[in-house]
């Protein structure tokens, strides 16, 4: 599990980006290799560039372009 202190630092580095897509495992394997994975925004500007639309299955729309980013699988 990582702790707010390292998600603050690699949100630092993303400081112009307008959301931040952390990727999720869904799916393993018995051998534990990954058979499922997506990329979803966790991390969006709350500047009102963007909203979200939907009651259930929510999809953010961006007004304005931004800069999208993937946090570092590594890291995050």
């Amino acid at each position: 599990m990582i702790g707010a202190a390292t998600i603050r630092a690699e949100l630092a580095v993303a400081a112009n980006v307008g959301s931040v897509y952390w990727r999720y495992l869904v799916g393993r394997d018995p051998h534990g290799n990954i058979t499922c994975e997506y990329w979803c925004e966790r991390c969006v500007r709350n500047n009102g560039a963007s909203r979200w639309v939907g009651r259930i299955h929510e999809v953010l729309i961006i007004d304005t372009p931004w800069i999208s980013t993937r946090a570092d699988p590594g890291r995050i």
